[in-house]
């Protein structure tokens, strides 16, 4: 999705993210992992987006 973006661009918004930078499939794959593999864990959202809802 931002191949084709823009390098000024792709650092506008990653700038705009308080952690620097965009997420990455990996950063996606972890959490899911992390409710899969936690039978105690339910009904709750978890965010990943490098911290911009804090």
């Amino acid at each position: 999705m931002t191949a084709s973006m823009r390098p000024d661009m792709l650092e506008r918004i990653s700038s705009s993210v308080p952690l620097k930078h965009l997420g990455e499939p990996d950063d996606i794959a972890k959490s899911v992992a992390f409710i899969f593999d936690n039978d105690y864990f339910s009904a709750r959202i978890i965010e990943c987006d490098g911290g911009l809802r804090l």
